[in-house]
C-alpha cells in the first residue's frame, strides 16, 4: 500500500505467468536469470477477471501505440502453455 508522500514500488521484469480462478486472476511477475533454473518472483498482482480484461486491453493499446512509433516488437524466447497457464520466457 502506498502512504501519503511515498512512491509505489517499481520492478524490472522479464518473466510473467498468469493463473486464473473463477473469481480472480493472478499475474505473477519476476526476473529470470541465466544462472537460475527458476525465476525469482518479485510481485503478484491479484485482480478480478473484469480488471484483468481491462488491463489486457490497456496493454494491447499501449503496445500498439509503441509499435506505431518505434516499429514492431519481435519476441525472442518462448511462449508456452504449461499446467499453470501461458508463460512468456526470454531466450
Amino acid at each position: 500500500m502506498e502512504t501519503e508522500g511515498s512512491r509505489p514500488s517499481r520492478f524490472y521484469i522479464n518473466y510473467a505467468n498468469v493463473y486464473a480462478a473463477p473469481f480472480d486472476v493472478v499475474v505473477e511477475t519476476g526476473e529470470k536469470r541465466p544462472a537460475r533454473d527458476e525465476p525469482r518472483v518479485v510481485c503478484e498482482l491479484v485482480m478480478s477477471p473484469q480488471m484483468a480484461k481491462v488491463l489486457a486491453r490497456l496493454l494491447t493499446v499501449s503496445v500498439e501505440q509503441w509499435e506505431a512509433k518505434h516499429g514492431e516488437i519481435h519476441l525472442e524466447g518462448q511462449f508456452t502453455h504449461g499446467p499453470t497457464g501461458p508463460k512468456v520466457q526470454p531466450a
